[in-house]
């Protein structure tokens, strides 16, 4: 995929992660991301692509993933991620256009139409589906992020 790209975002719950809450008998809740994703994102980054997240979630999971990436942006606890790249397009002096962002839920609708370039992975929600410019086969949290970085060095 040739492109202007110069940036990722990534969303967290439902790509790096497949989304799902996982509630043990205490009640202490859980969520599991894959390696292989985490490889791939640093992949992404080590090609030479700025990465980011937006995640409109303040959970420790957030934490988990703020200090184990080397992100060059971070914002947690964000429902207006359309705003939120439009922040970081003005801090990094990039354009819209210049953006891929992928995201699976609701709050990413948006942003999706905003970036350059608008993905989605396979189970994502509708509204996202028909926002994205590309809608991968691999599901959050298993293989999207993977597929993604083949189609950023293809």
């Amino acid at each position: 995929m040739k492109t202007e790209i110069k940036m990722v975002i990534f969303d967290i719950d439902g790509v790096l992660t497949d989304g799902n809450v996982y509630v043990d008998e205490t009640g202490k809740e859980s969520k599991i991301y894959s390696l292989t994703e985490i490889d791939a994102l640093n992949d992404i980054k080590r090609t030479g692509f700025l990465i980011g997240a937006i995640t409109g979630e303040e959970t420790a999971i957030v934490d988990v993933f703020e200090k184990r990436i080397g992100w060059d942006a971070f914002i947690r606890g964000c429902k207006n991620k359309k705003q939120a790249i439009e922040d970081i397009c003005s801090i990094w002096g990039l354009e819209s256009k210049q953006i891929c962002y992928i995201g699976d839920g609701k709050y990413d609708v948006e942003a999706i139409s905003y970036a350059g370039i608008g993905v989605c992975p396979q189970n994502a929600v509708n509204k996202a589906k028909e926002a994205a410019d590309v809608v991968l086969s691999g599901r959050g949290g298993e293989s999207c992020i993977n597929e993604l970085y083949e189609l950023l060095t293809e």
